[in-house]
């Protein structure tokens, strides 16, 4: 415990340099830097998410997965409203339910979360991909209904396996009782002793 809490403050302490760099480069102007960090306070985020990443990796804590992406979502939707002021934040806010979704996915994958992670993130994941292309080519009116309508059929398919793998699961089902050795010894003894008197 005490190597990944010296492993992780030693990454924050590399990533603080890194990001401290950045927002100087980006506080000097230097062209790529600045284009690339506009407005200024997204290398905060983006150090945020970054820092959330490193704990869930040490720590194998699948909570974190899904804030760092989360917050690398919200940086996306600020940049790329940055830079093109005429499209609507509107247009690409399923960014942010797409990047959870990945971080769903990502935490089970790596920490073995629950099967209920993996459905939800890949759920989330693909609907929030499709309402995206939609919100950007204009079709999202007819669009989403029928995601959410997938969505529906999706979750009650899931239901109607996880019905089936309940009720197998139970007539499959032995139960064994335990009784202890000298219980089952003195039983024997008895039964020994009733078949000896009845020989006699």
């Amino acid at each position: 415990m005490k190597n990944k809490d010296s492993i992780l403050k030693f990454v924050i302490s590399i990533l603080l340099v890194i990001f401290g760099v950045l927002l100087l480069l980006d506080q000097l102007n230097v062209p790529f830097i600045d284009d690339f960090f506009t407005p200024w306070y997204t290398i905060v985020l983006l150090f945020f998410a970054a820092c959330l990443l490193a704990y869930a990796i040490v720590k194998k804590a699948p909570v974190f997965y899904i804030l760092s992406m989360l917050i690398a979502g919200i940086y996306l939707v600020i940049s790329i409203n940055a830079k093109i002021e005429e499209m609507a934040v509107g247009k690409f806010i399923a960014i942010i339910p797409l990047f959870v979704g990945i971080g769903t996915v990502i935490a089970d994958k790596i920490c073995k979360w629950s099967p209920k992670a993996m459905r939800f993130g890949i759920v989330l994941s693909i609907a929030s991909a499709v309402i995206l292309v939609s919100t950007i080519l204009d079709v999202w009116k007819y669009v989403i209904p029928i995601v959410i309508i997938l969505i529906g059929i999706a979750y009650i398919i899931f239901g109607v396996f996880a019905i089936k793998h309940d009720t197998k699961k139970v007539e499959d089902d032995h139960y064994v009782t335990y009784e202890p050795k000298d219980k089952v010894d003195e039983v024997e003894k008895q039964e020994n002793q009733a078949t000896d008197t009845t020989e006699k």
